[in-house]
């Protein structure tokens, strides 16, 4: 019983910083929403819109299949992605699919990028968009410390792509650079 009661003091910590860090999400109008607006010096529209392509190009396996939209004038680019984590929970292995939109806009010298609509499923379960996983934790409903690890994972995942983006996009500064 005292081994048990160690465990559960030991394993407390861990559950309050998964629950804690989840509800560091970004939220905007109610809404998960990743997004920045960038400011880079002396740079064409066109060559951002290129850099941001280009980033499209570089982060999935086809491109094509992922951009749902493209407009050059606008300078808007706008895709579904997707990706996989996974997780342990209850002494098994959790593989969570996670899909998201993603839109990046570019202006002369600045751009913005917007990550949002994101949806996790946990292979051969109910999908569940990331505010009904957030509300789960803010709520106490059952089934709260899968959702604030699923939200630390996507988190994680989140920060991955926009630190991407900003590092593609500022090699439209090194490229209009000459270098």
């Amino acid at each position: 019983m005292k081994k048990y009661l160690l465990t559960i003091l030991l394993l407390l910590p861990i559950v309050a910083v998964c629950q804690e860090n989840a509800l560091k999400v970004p939220i905007k109008d109610g809404r998960i929403v990743y997004s920045a607006v960038i400011q880079l010096d002396s740079i064409s529209k066109n060559e951002l819109y290129s850099t941001a392509g280009m980033w499209f190009a570089d982060s999935f396996k086809n491109s094509k299949h992922v951009i749902r939209f493209e407009d050059k004038e606008a300078g808007k680019i706008m895709g579904k992605g997707s990706s996989t984590f996974y997780y342990e929970y209850l002494l098994s292995t959790v593989f969570t699919d996670i899909e998201y939109s993603i839109v990046i806009t570019v202006k002369d010298s600045k751009y913005k990028y917007e990550i949002y609509d994101i949806i996790l499923t946990n292979r051969g379960g109910t999908p569940f968009s990331a505010e009904e996983l957030y509300s789960i934790v803010l709520n106490k409903k059952s089934g709260k410390k899968s959702a604030a690890i699923q939200l630390e994972k996507m988190d994680l995942k989140m920060l991955s792509i926009e630190k991407s983006i900003i590092l593609t996009m500022r090699k439209a500064k090194v490229a209009s650079d000459g270098f």
